[in-house]
């Protein structure tokens, strides 16, 4: 059975008086089928029927620190409670903070207020040691498909920060509603064998060089996988060169110029790192306000929020080894992008990249930098 969550809508006041809201899974369930983006159901620990009015039941109360399962719980419930718009479910520290897209923001509004649905796709990355949790999910949202990239800091078993990258699709079964369809990659959950972990530094530093392959168009920077791939907003955005080159068209003839969008769509069908030796991305020029919060050394999975930079006033790119690469249309103007990125790492390598992507106003803030928490 896929369950409302909004008891104040009219549409789920028409369930609720069918009887229809509380179902026989015992915890909030999803009205996403009815969306067309898939539905959830009740996760391990997120609650039983009796606790959804138990607002202590919401977050794990045992003596010491938040551990994996803890963490995990808390964000199934703040999903629940976001989509039931009911704050009072969570227990918030008296300063918490909540940012959506960079705008500091009251709890309640934002997704808070229109998110109606959610899925099961849900990727994970924990990090236990500083109380932090990044969730990458799908959310219904008055009938269309949202990726949400989640963050969560936990002091204390309350809810200190809030942070939510969002992007919103208008199209109701594009990529992000076949996401939503979709149960989240087993390879960001998959643990890393205890003596094969890496330290906290090390895997930081996978990221950050993920980011300086970018700025300075050296995919050797990035340690990338042989078999890596990248998924945007629901799309795939890189892997292997062989598969893109089927899915997408020959790749280009090293030294030819085709010159235009052709030459730079035509990149695409590069393998990761050669995407970005390849000078396609030389519009990005600064990836900046990097914040690298979550850093899950049991299953080497690394979240990072970061704005990537783009002036618009870069034209082409000519990168040894590879044609002129033209900047498309879209490139050339000012504007930034807010992104929530998950990497797998393991043995040193990014096997796989996940993003949420919103587009935004060039020189946007994070809404977490010191002008940010000063206003």
């Amino acid at each position: 059975m896929f369950l409302p969550l909004k008891r104040r809508s009219n549409r789920a006041a028409g369930w609720l008086a069918a009887g229809l809201l509380y179902g026989a899974i015992g915890g909030v369930a999803a009205a996403a089928g009815a969306q067309g983006i898939g539905a959830v159901t009740a996760e391990p620990g997120s609650g039983a029927a009796g606790k959804a009015d138990d607002a202590a039941g919401f977050v794990n109360t045992k003596p010491g620190g938040c551990d994996r399962q803890c963490l995990r719980d808390t964000a199934n419930r703040y999903l629940e409670a976001m989509a039931r718009d009911e704050p009072k479910l969570l227990r918030w520290t008296r300063d918490a903070k909540y940012t959506e897209n960079g705008m500091r923001l009251r709890v309640g509004e934002g997704l808070w207020a229109t998110a109606s649905a959610l899925t099961a796709y849900r990727i994970y990355a924990i990090d236990p040691t500083d109380g932090e949790i990044g969730v990458i999910t799908v959310v219904g949202e008055n009938g269309l498909p949202a990726i949400l990239g989640l963050r969560l800091k936990v002091v204390n078993h309350q809810i200190s920060e809030a942070e939510h990258i969002v992007a919103r699709s208008a199209q109701a079964d594009g990529p992000a509603a076949t996401l939503g369809r979709q149960a989240a990659p087993a390879i960001f959950a998959s643990a890393v064998p205890e003596g094969q972990r890496a330290d906290r530094a090390a895997l930081v530093a996978a990221a950050n060089g993920y980011f300086n392959a970018i700025e300075q168009s050296d995919g050797g920077l990035a340690h990338f996988a042989p078999d890596a791939v990248r998924i945007e907003n629901g799309a795939e955005t890189c892997g292997p060169a062989s598969t893109k080159a089927r899915s997408r068209g020959a790749a280009p003839s090293r030294g030819a110029d085709a010159g235009g969008d052709s030459t730079w769509r035509q990149m695409m069908s590069l393998g990761c790192a050669q995407q970005m030796s390849s000078g396609m991305y030389s519009y990005i020029t600064q990836v900046r306000d990097r914040r690298i919060d979550v850093v899950d050394q049991q299953t080497g999975d690394v979240m990072a929020f970061v704005i990537f930079s783009h002036p618009g006033n870069v034209a082409a790119a000519h990168m040894p080894g590879y044609p002129v690469v033209t900047m498309p249309a879209a490139a050339r103007r000012p504007f930034d992008t807010q992104l929530a990125e998950l990497f797998k790492v393991r043995g040193g390598e990014i096997q796989q990249v996940e993003a949420v992507i919103n587009s935004a106003a060039y020189g946007v803030s994070s809404g977490w930098d010191a002008a940010a928490d000063g206003r």
